[in-house]
């Protein structure tokens, strides 16, 4: 059932309900701020040999299991401070943590690296959007709004 009454000739428009980065990745276009689903995506935190979660993997992979991680190297989809309560619990396992603050340090720590590596993204004040082709645009409306949204999560850390 169609959650607005349209008639017919009406346009229609679909949200599959994904990221920006996916709509550009497989479609080529975004859907810009209003994209309500749109989130930074975070990946390389794998458990390696060196973490104290891996010391009993087979225990390791319970919890995993358990708390529905289907993969000792996931990535989270980031856009506010909810959203850090996954890649949080992900850490507690992967440091073999007890609590929620033994682990913010390192949370803080990746998401401040991740904000870095943008500067080298940014643009030349001698070249404006209009000037650049359209898929050059998408990608770079991506990075900023992915760099403003890890910038929030990372600022609700510090707030807490």
């Amino acid at each position: 059932k169609a959650s607005t009454n349209f008639t017919k000739g009406d346009q229609l428009f679909e949200n599959y309900g994904q990221p920006n980065y996916v709509y550009y990745m497989y479609h080529g276009f975004t859907l810009g701020d209003e994209n309500s689903h749109d989130c930074a995506r975070l990946g390389g935190l794998a458990i390696t040999s060196s973490d104290r979660g891996a010391v009993n993997l087979k225990e390791t992979q319970r919890k995993l299991s358990n708390d529905g991680f289907n993969s000792m190297n996931p990535s989270f989809c980031i856009k506010d401070a909810s959203s850090l309560d996954r890649i949080t619990k992900f850490l507690q396992i992967k440091h073999g943590a007890q609590t929620v603050l033994e682990v913010q340090p390192q949370l803080r720590e990746f998401l401040r690296d991740r904000i870095k590596r943008y500067s080298m993204t940014k643009r030349s004040s001698h070249c404006s959007d209009k000037d650049l082709p359209e898929p050059i645009r998408n990608m770079l409306q991506i990075v900023d709004r992915e760099q403003i949204l890890l910038e929030r999560a990372l600022d609700s850390t510090t707030a807490s």
